[in-house]
């Protein structure tokens, strides 16, 4: 069975989670994006709580479910915290363009 991992980090580990993610046997691959996490948080910056959201770096992952707590170990090791979560995927695979009839 398959899950998809979302794991919701400060932007400054990019590069870092990046590197550790790469080197797992267990990740075919994954997306990033800038996200920012909205809510009651004492360790937002007086800017963060004045603007009323805070900068997150997002990864998403779809990976065996028995490797998440291999990943999430990995990602705790360079010092990664914040948030995570899973889902669980039921169908997923590569989209290819259909051939063109030849004429």
């Amino acid at each position: 069975m398959h899950t998809l991992l979302i794991l919701n980090v400060a932007p400054e580990l990019e590069e870092e989670l990046v590197d550790c993610l790469l080197e797992l046997p267990t990740v075919n691959g994954f997306s990033t994006h800038q996200v920012y996490g909205h809510g009651v948080n004492g360790r937002m910056t007086m800017a963060e709580q004045v603007s009323g959201r805070r900068k997150r770096l997002q990864v998403e992952l779809i990976v065996e479910a028995q490797a998440v707590k291999p990943i999430l170990a990995a990602v705790r090791e360079i010092g990664a915290s914040g948030l995570y979560w899973e889902h669980p995927v039921h169908n997923f695979g590569r989209l290819k363009p259909v051939p063109q009839e030849l004429g």
